[in-house]
């Protein structure tokens, strides 16, 4: 019975490592050429930014994060461990690590669908607590990432769980963006259409 029950997790984490690299991959085609970070200034994004999933090298990285006094306290966001907890338990989940220039680590999220499968649920998404020319569009990256996901899952609608702090959830209300609010179970979503 064990066996059986690792067979079938191995073939639908491979089935799903398929989807979420061909799901990375239309939506770095999907990146805008520029977009503005909160400092106004325009960057390039397309061919600067590369998506990828949370491999050894961005646990790595994501390992500094932990030490950063730029880092929100409220924020206790082990990403090794979490990762690696996803990674077994979870076959058919979202991840997505952000690189600049394939070097530097800007953003990292991981989520799942929810249990019928109609939805998918981001339930982390951090940027780098340092300071670099992403901040302010790993949020919109990790939206286009996450609904070129759910439309290679056949997700309905989005959701970004337990928005951190009203801050937080007012960015992703902004109009711009189309998202609502879930005040009950306090998540934002966005239905696709």
């Amino acid at each position: 019975m064990q066996q059986t029950k690792k067979r079938t997790h191995i073939a639908t984490e491979d089935k799903h490592e398929i989807l979420r690299s061909r799901a990375r991959e239309e939506a770095s085609a999907a990146l805008p050429m520029v977009m503005r970070n909160n400092k106004g200034q325009s960057i390039h994004v397309r061919g600067e930014v590369t998506l990828s999933g949370i491999d050894f090298k961005a646990s790595i990285a994501a390992k500094q994060w932990a030490s950063s006094p730029e880092r929100l306290p409220e924020i206790g966001i082990a990403w090794p461990e979490l990762a690696t907890r996803y990674a077994r338990t979870v076959p058919k989940r979202f991840e997505l690590a952000i690189w600049h220039r394939d070097f530097f680590l800007c953003g990292l999220a991981l989520g799942k669908p929810t249990r019928n499968g109609n939805k998918l649920r981001l339930d982390f998404i951090e940027k780098s607590p340092t300071k670099n020319s992403l901040s302010g569009v790993i949020t919109d990256i990790t939206i286009i990432a996450a609904e070129a996901h759910a439309d290679a899952i056949g997700a309905s609608q989005i959701r970004i769980m337990n928005p951190i702090n009203e801050k937080v959830r007012n960015y992703y209300l902004n109009s711009d963006r189309g998202f609502s609010y879930d005040k009950r179970e306090n998540f934002c979503y966005k239905d696709l259409i």
